[in-house]
């Protein structure tokens, strides 16, 4: 089985016949660098073997002379596992640059080299039609064996685990369409201008809401299928497209879906990450299909499937960005300088601004308003610290700690068997030097990225950590763990060639000796070992031992009444300890409050530093004068989980359930059943909108809103002739860029009680006062724009696709 086509074998001997004999005086140079490759490859397969054969040793016989020599203990996961596999890494990076070399030194110039990324594909011929219907029976057995594996998404139920922790009801999905809100009304209100990448997508899944999508297929719909169905599709028509075998393409789809980074993203509810972590491969088509012909519809294509993938993930697309920048520096050192000639050309220009169109609706929001802020959390190199489980072995084994029970966090260390990978890889250097462009190309990914990987651990701690500190916006991965995807895609392509690829007649007679490292027998030792390696990874998800996102869930009847309480009553309502994944919908009449994130200082006066959320250390501000505190944050209801455990929040408060419950017992009680306590705490916080002042005894106070972003507050009032000023409360935290305008008159904007907005209203304003927050404007432009453009993209890529359809018919027909 090659990866070669049977309609490029000529081609390859006669480029090797050209090389060997237009550089016949660099034989001893070329001969001295293909040997230094071989020595690192027995390198890096001997420090892996080794690895492996204590791990098995030590962990049946547990000798403690030798943990103590070796500096290993049950936990540690840095000390010698850290040098076996840096010498791992630096062997495979000396025999890449080797690898690199040696090829250069062999080619008389960067256009000798004709193969690889930029090759056209070949004419189309009935063999090739034939070949094409194999290649779709061998991906849909692929999909099946991925689909089993993913088998819980199919069950009945809403799935609500991990990261992907809130049951979404359809009248708060409603509220997405046309246009969602840049303002987030949940704990006291604040600014989502960053998270607003994500409502595009919003706006499709509301409008499936309208059409009467329950949310159980909405979430499946847009996140599970693909999510597993884009992962495994990915990597096999990206090796389609480079002419490898169809079963090359499956064993790499499935690599790139059953690993155990996949599997912990996707079952631990990363599902955002989890499928712009599967649009990954489909850029890189994209992208080697504009090296190889560029033009507008392929610019077209790579900028918009780059712009969805920042929609669900802005750091995926990132890293796309950035496995095109170390392909490209690759092919430069290959000698393959005609990559710049399409990169030079003006339909270039197209990919990067058809993914800046795409995020116009977080662009404007930010441009029009104040830049948000993220989170202190985010900020200085201890969160990056915190967050660094991975160790280098992890990384090249491509073994996510967490597999397989996410248990955050928990880590568990690597099985030997993962150590199949690097070895797996270090067969490469082996093989004689060929035109295979996509095998150095895939290493340096594999390399570069598992460098970054690592986090603050060793070996490259430091580096990571200056990275961390120095570049604007790298706080945005404190969590190495999405620099898995490129190398998850690298392997993709590099297990599969090193151990199913066969050599082609032509290349084999230039080389007589071939080390028995790389013989067929290794190959087929370590091929199956890959395949218990896969098997391994995806055991516990088919024996159902891994459970998390893979294992719906029906809505507690609790949750159910509610919702329908809710449905009844206005007010915001304050969780105890926090907001369960199965809260109410959050909208201004219906806000949700985490006890978590009530915004207190050591004495308990309520500080904000707007787009920011602080925790609170304890309820000890709600125990000594509930009634006061609640009135303080405008809470009209309280919901005390009593299955708080059960679903991952438990109380981190020093106080107890009961002292919360007994001091709650005094106001009015509903009855939601066994799973949660309702309280009534004050019936006249029922409105967002209030005043105070002189005008405080308004008989009515009435709002309403015309769209996400403006709303209408009509104020009757008893004493028109006061000469006091009244306050227009708006119970949201504080934001510079919500302002009120009354008789075309801008009104003061002041904070009330450390957090609120309040609004001055003159002696003698008008009654209407109009309540707007500007960045939305910024949102419902760049969503229209968008849509126009995606559109008119679309457009053209069809029309393209019909043009190119039709001249391989007429080719086909001999016209």
């Amino acid at each position: 089985m090659s990866i070669y086509n049977p309609t490029q074998a000529t081609k390859v001997h006669n480029v090797a016949q050209i090389d060997t004999q237009d550089t016949a005086s660099h034989t001893e140079p070329v001969k001295t660098w293909t040997d230094i490759s071989k020595i690192c490859a027995v390198v890096s397969i001997a420090a892996g073997i080794f690895y492996a054969l204590f791990s098995i040793i030590n962990l049946t016989i547990n000798i403690p002379a030798l943990n103590t020599a070796l500096a290993i203990s049950p936990t540690d996961r840095n000390i010698t596992g850290t040098v076996i596999f840096t010498i791992i890494w630096v062997a495979l990076f000396v025999g890449l640059i080797a690898h690199i070399t040696s090829r250069r030194l062999t080619l008389k110039d960067g256009s000798a080299n004709t193969l690889g990324p930029l090759e056209s594909n070949p004419a189309p011929t009935s063999s090739r039609r034939a070949s094409h219907s194999h290649s779709v029976k061998i991906a849909i057995l692929g999909l099946i064996l991925v689909l089993l594996v993913y088998h819980g998404i199919f069950y009945p139920g809403v799935i609500t685990w991990g990261d992907w922790s809130t049951f979404i009801n359809i009248s708060a999905i409603k509220g997405w369409f046309p246009y969602p809100t840049v303002w987030s009304f949940s704990n006291l209100g604040f600014s989502n201008a960053v998270g607003s990448s994500f409502f595009p997508l919003e706006v499709v899944m509301g409008l499936g809401a309208h059409l009467g999508a329950p949310w159980w297929l909405i979430e499946r719909i847009f996140f599970y299928i693909p999510a597993v169905v884009l992962c495994y599709l990915g990597p096999f028509l990206l090796l389609r497209f480079l002419n490898y075998s169809p079963w090359y393409c499956l064993i790499a789809g499935i690599l790139f879906t059953v690993n155990p980074y996949a599997l912990v993203l996707i079952s631990g509810g990363q599902l955002t990450v989890g499928v712009g972590y599967a649009l990954l491969p489909f850029f890189a088509i994209l992208a080697i299909a504009y090296l190889r012909r560029p033009s507008i519809p392929r610019a077209l294509g790579c900028g918009m499937v780059l712009g969805v993938q920042a929609w669900f993930d802005p750091r995926e697309a990132t890293l796309s960005i950035g496995v095109s920048i170390v392909v490209i520096a690759v092919l430069l050192l290959w000698k393959k300088r005609a990559i710049l000639l399409p990169l030079l050309k003006p339909q270039t220009l197209i990919i990067p601004l058809s993914a800046f169109i795409l995020q116009l609706q977080w662009i404007l929001p930010i441009l029009i308003g104040a830049p948000p802020k993220l989170p202190a959390s985010f900020a200085g190199s201890s969160s990056l610290s915190s967050l660094s489980f991975i160790t280098l072995g992890d990384a090249l084994g491509l073994f996510h700690p967490f597999w397989p029970k996410y248990i955050f966090p928990h880590v568990f260390v690597m099985p030997a068997i993962w150590i199949t990978i690097p070895v797996i890889v270090g067969l490469l250097l082996l093989v004689p030097i060929w035109n295979k462009t996509i095998i150095p190309v895939a290493l340096t990914i594999y390399l570069a990225f598992s460098v970054v990987l690592v986090g603050a651990n060793l070996p490259f701690g430091s580096l990571n950590t200056w990275i961390f500190t120095h570049i604007p916006e790298m706080s945005a991965f404190r969590d190495p763990s999405v620099f898995f995807g490129p190398i998850a895609l690298a392997l993709a392509i590099l297990i599969p060639t090193a151990i199913f690829s066969k050599q082609p007649s032509s290349e084999l007679s230039q080389h007589k000796s071939v080390d028995w490292l790389g013989s067929a027998n290794t190959k087929l030792i370590l091929g199956i070992f890959f395949i218990i390696l896969l098997v391994t990874s995806a055991f516990p998800a088919l024996s159902g031992t891994l459970k998390h996102d893979l294992a719906p869930r029906t809505v507690p009847a609790s949750y159910t009444a509610l919702e329908n309480f809710v449905e009844q009553h206005n007010g915001s309502i304050l969780w105890i300890p926090a907001v369960s994944r199965f809260a109410n919908k959050q909208t201004l009449e219906h806000p949700s409050i985490g006890a978590d994130k009530i915004p207190i200082d050591t004495k308990g006066n309520g500080t904000v530093n707007p787009g920011l959320i602080y925790v609170s250390p304890s309820l000890s501000w709600l125990l000594n004068t509930p009634r006061q505190s609640l009135n303080k944050y405008h809470i009209a209801y309280v919901v005390v989980r009593l299955d708080a455990t059960s679903y991952g929040s438990a109380y981190p408060y020093p106080e107890t359930l009961e002292q919360t419950l007994a001091v709650l017992k005094h106001f009015k009680h509903y009855q939601l059943g066994s799973r949660l306590r309702l309280y009534e705490v004050n019936a006249g916080a029922n409105s967002p909108f209030t005043l105070d002042g002189p005008h405080k005894s308004a008989k009515n106070l009435k709002w309403a809103s015309s769209t996400t972003d403006s709303y209408t507050v009509t104020v009757n009032n008893d004493t028109t002739n006061s000469s006091s000023n009244s306050l227009l409360v708006f119970w949201q935290h504080y934001n510079p860029q919500w302002t009120a305008v009354a008789g075309g008159v801008t009104l003061q904007h002041i904070s009330v009680n450390g957090w609120a907005n309040g609004f001055v209203l003159p002696t003698n304003t008008a009654k209407k006062v109009d309540i707007t927050y500007s960045p939305q404007k910024g949102l419902d432009i760049g969503l229209d724009i968008e849509a126009i453009f995606l559109l008119l993209g679309l457009v053209i890529m069809i029309i393209s696709g019909i043009i190119s359809l039709s001249k391989t018919i007429s080719f086909r027909r001999g016209i």
